[in-house]
């Protein structure tokens, strides 16, 4: 049998033996009598399936539904925003279920919800869909698609460290769109080598290993070399020896330096360390 998600109910196709379908509305239970009788503006958006059988809804403004033995129970989400949407999408190996929506990326996992948000190192707070490749959690929202390291949101959840790191794609990086749309489901989907990903002006696609190969740093060239305020002239076998001034020399020094990249130049960051003559 296949499920489908309404705006207003659960649906279940069933086969017919002569191969006709026909729409079962399951009315005959006690979790389809709750879900007719949502309040006017509550919307149930996208359907996760877990490997234990039981069946995730999502809404707009009512949390989570958990469907099982013929029952459904409402799962309230604690501390999350009560009229925005909250959209189950997907389980990973570990049984981990994804959360996504208007308030961050959640998780549920051993009887608990987890979320990362912007403060946290989120790129946006829409998460429209999400696919796991390569060691990366990839997501799609309204500003493009991101990726972070699965390791760094286990070790977040667990409170083992306080943010995230994530890479973003946009139109720089060859999309028509960063837009997805969350009440379209699902957005993202995985072939061989390449993920798919739904946006507002067509399909892109893209392949996780060749972007994560862009993340290897680039060289590091020194443009110029001033000791108080004076240009010191140095070439690459000096640069590698040590720059070495006079005594009394470089009260005031000054390092001129940029990273050699043609892949992907607009999100090169920079750190430094200064370390002083006795180490």
């Amino acid at each position: 049998s296949v499920w489908e998600i309404a705006v207003k109910h659960a649906l279940k196709r069933l086969p017919l033996p002569d191969r006709l379908v026909q729409w079962v509305l399951l009315r005959t239970n006690q979790f389809s009598v709750w879900l007719n009788d949502l309040p006017p503006k509550v919307q149930l958006l996208g359907l996760a399936e877990g490997p234990d059988g039981v069946k995730w809804v999502g809404s707009a403004g009512a949390g989570l539904f958990r469907l099982a033995n013929g029952a459904a129970e409402n799962v309230p989400i604690p501390g999350y925003p009560p009229d925005s949407a909250c959209v189950p999408l997907g389980f990973a190996a570990d049984g981990t279920l994804w959360l996504g929506g208007e308030a961050g990326l959640g998780a549920w996992r051993n009887g608990r919800f987890h979320w990362v948000h912007p403060a946290h190192g989120l790129p946006e707070v829409v998460v429209s869909d999400v696919e796991e490749a390569e060691g990366y959690v990839w997501l799609a929202g309204r500003r493009g698609i991101h990726a972070i390291r699965r390791d760094e949101l286990d070790d977040f959840f667990a409170g083992r460290r306080p943010r995230v790191n994530a890479l973003s794609l946009g139109i720089a990086d060859g999309l028509l769109s960063t837009e997805t749309r969350l009440d379209s489901q699902p957005v993202m989907a995985q072939t061989p080598g390449r993920i798919w990903v739904a946006t507002v002006r067509g399909l892109a696609h893209f392949s996780p290993r060749e972007v994560l190969a862009t993340l290897k740093p680039p060289p590091v060239a020194i443009e110029g070399f001033k000791a108080d305020s004076q240009p010191v002239a140095f070439d690459e076998p000096a640069v590698k020896a040590g720059i070495r001034l006079r005594p009394g020399q470089g009260r005031v020094v000054e390092v001129a330096f940029s990273s050699l990249s043609f892949v992907a130049s607009r999100p090169a960051t920079f750190r430094y360390r200064h370390q002083s003559p006795d180490g």
